[in-house]
């Protein structure tokens, strides 16, 4: 198994930049499957499952165009495939945001229980995922190894989550966009990233309101425009080398970040003494 050998005690200092959030990434690229026009996404993390998530778009025949290492262009005006093919659905776990995008546009989706890392890769299961549909009014079928998923038009309907899920969330908010109707979600999860990807809908012609409160609601449109869109800074690279500075007593500025994102890690600074300066898109 791979690992990391660390030799201490070294003082860190410098400047290090933080990447765009992967879990807003892996949200926003399947999202692209609703708008009929192109969506450029900027600030994408260069990494496996980002990679394999705009493999998918072009497996499903959609076009993807990169502008730069971590800005792209992607157009799913002519992607025409339903089928999440289990070559790459076994790679990473987030291969089941593209179910609900594609249920809402289609009507119809099959894919694999998805793979991942080792953490994803141990049955995690996806009720919320197949309950939301169900919700919504989709028939659910299994067999073969892959989930079918129907509907002639998905119909808003109120649902409460039993357990706070983000990615069951995101979801249903992707499933919601144009259904029929209104749906209400309740107890939902309230990371930035859910707001993020609200916020970039909304901005493509979706009706959503509450996001990061416990209470979603989605009003249903006809359909939804292409934007643009600047992936948001991950909020766990950000702690994660706040966390180094302080363990090391060092000096480290941290470009490209949101401390909004971090105030329960910062709140803790402060209370066992651990100096810091807060600005804008920066933390000293």
């Amino acid at each position: 198994m791979s690992k990391f050998i660390i030799k201490g005690p070294s003082e860190l200092k410098g400047k290090i930049k933080v990447n765009g959030a992967k879990n807003s990434a892996l949200k926003i690229i399947p999202a692209t499957i609703l708008s009929e026009e192109e969506v450029i996404i900027d600030n994408l993390p260069d990494i496996e499952d980002t990679n394999n998530s705009l493999k998918l778009i072009e497996e499903l025949g959609g076009e993807v165009k990169k502008l730069k290492k971590d800005k792209v262009i992607i157009n799913t005006k002519n992607l025409n495939k339903t089928k999440i093919p289990t070559k790459i659905a076994n790679k990473f776990r987030a291969s089941i945001m593209f179910a609900a995008p594609l249920l809402a546009k289609f009507g119809e989706v099959k894919f694999p229980h998805p793979g991942g890392c080792v953490i994803g890769a141990g049955g995690r299961p996806i009720d919320f995922f197949i309950e939301s549909f169900k919700s919504l009014g989709a028939k659910v079928e299994e067999k073969n190894g892959f989930y079918h998923i129907k509907a002639k038009k998905l119909i808003g309907n109120s649902y409460f989550f039993p357990n706070i899920s983000v990615t069951g969330t995101e979801s249903f908010i992707m499933a919601s966009v144009l259904a029929e109707g209104t749906t209400i979600l309740k107890n939902c999860a309230m990371e930035p990233e859910i707001v993020f990807l609200a916020e970039h809908l909304n901005k493509l012609g979706a009706n959503i309101k509450g996001a990061g409160t416990p209470n979603i609601t989605i009003k249903g449109v006809k359909k939804v425009k292409g934007g643009e869109c600047k992936i948001i800074p991950d909020r766990i690279e950000t702690g994660s080398f706040a966390i180094l500075a302080a363990a090391t007593n060092s000096n480290l500025t941290v470009n490209n970040c949101e401390p909004k994102h971090v105030e329960v890690l910062l709140n803790i600074f402060k209370k066992i003494g651990v100096n810091f300066v807060k600005l804008k898109n920066l933390l000293i």
